[in-house]
C-alpha cells in the first residue's frame, strides 16, 4: 500500500528536472546572444554583459534566494496537504484539496511579504547598494548598472513567486506545466532579446525587459494553474465574506 511505483518518480522528477536545467542553458546561451548583438554597435559588448548578468543578476537573485526556503517548504507541506487516502470518501477529498489551496496561497502571501519589500528596497536603493557591493566600477559602468537594477527590480518579486508557485504544483503533482511553462518563457526571453538588444537605443536593457516579462508571464501562467478567482474567494470569505457575495 506505501509503495511508489518508478513511473511515478519518473514523472515527477524528470519534469523537475528539466525545469532546473532550462535556466542554466538559457543562462549560457543569453551569454553567447547577447555579446554577439552588442557587438554590432558596441565594443563594450563584454563589459556591458557583465554588468547585466555578474551585477544586475546577482544583486536580483539575492532576495530571489532568500525566497527558495519558502519554495522548498511548499513542495512536502502543499503534498501532504493535497493527499488523499485511498478509498477516501469525496467530502474527505474535497476538504484536502482545499487545504492545499489554503497553504499554497499561504506560501505565495510569505513570498510576497519578503520579496516585495526587497523589490521596493533594490528601486529606491539601487545606487548606494552598487557602490557598496561593486566599488570598483567606473561612474559610467556603475550608472550603467544601477539602471539595470532599477528595470530588474520587480523581477524580484516575479521570480520569487514564481519559484513558490512552481514548487507548489510540484506539491499538487502537476510538475509538467512548470516545465512547459518554464520552456515556453525561455522561446519568449530569447525573441524579446533578439528584438530588443539589438536596439542601440534600448541595449543591454533589453536584456533586463526580457527577464522582466517572462517573470510576469510565468508568475501569471503558474498563478492561474494553482489558484483561480473562485478558490481565490473561497479562502478569503471568512476573512472578507463581501468578497465572496
Amino acid at each position: 500500500g506505501g509503495r511508489v511505483s518508478l513511473k511515478s518518480v519518473l514523472r515527477l522528477s524528470i519534469p523537475v528536472t528539466l525545469s532546473a536545467a532550462l535556466l542554466p542553458l538559457s543562462s549560457l546561451f543569453d551569454s553567447v546572444i547577447i555579446v554577439r548583438l552588442l557587438k554590432r554597435y558596441t565594443a563594450e559588448a563584454v563589459t556591458l554583459y557583465g554588468l547585466f548578468s555578474g551585477g544586475a543578476v546577482t544583486i536580483i537573485n539575492l532576495p530571489v534566494s532568500v525566497c527558495y526556503g519558502i519554495a522548498a517548504a511548499s513542495v512536502p507541506a502543499v503534498s501532504a496537504a493535497s493527499a488523499v487516502p485511498a478509498g477516501d470518501v469525496q467530502g474527505e477529498a474535497e476538504k484536502s484539496r482545499k487545504n492545499a489551496r489554503r497553504r499554497m496561497l499561504y506560501a505565495l502571501l510569505v513570498t510576497l511579504v519578503v520579496s516585495v519589500p526587497c523589490a521596493l528596497g533594490l528601486f529606491f536603493f539601487a545606487g548606494p547598494a552598487v557602490r557598496i557591493i561593486f566599488r570598483a566600477l567606473k561612474p559610467s559602468e556603475a550608472e550603467t548598472l544601477v539602471k539595470l537594477v532599477r528595470l530588474f527590480s520587480v523581477s524580484a518579486v516575479t521570480l520569487s513567486c514564481t519559484q513558490t508557485l512552481s514548487a507548489c504544483l510540484t506539491g499538487i503533482g502537476k510538475p509538467t506545466f512548470a516545465a512547459v511553462s518554464m520552456a515556453v518563457a525561455v522561446a519568449v526571453k530569447t525573441i524579446l532579446n533578439f528584438a530588443l538588444v539589438s536596439s542601440p537605443k534600448i541595449s543591454v536593457y533589453g536584456a533586463a525587459i526580457a527577464v522582466t516579462v517572462i517573470g510576469a508571464m510565468l508568475w501569471c501562467k503558474c498563478y492561474s494553474a494553482v489558484m483561480t478567482s473562485d478558490k481565490f474567494l473561497w479562502l478569503f470569505a471568512r476573512v472578507i465574506p463581501k468578497l465572496a457575495l
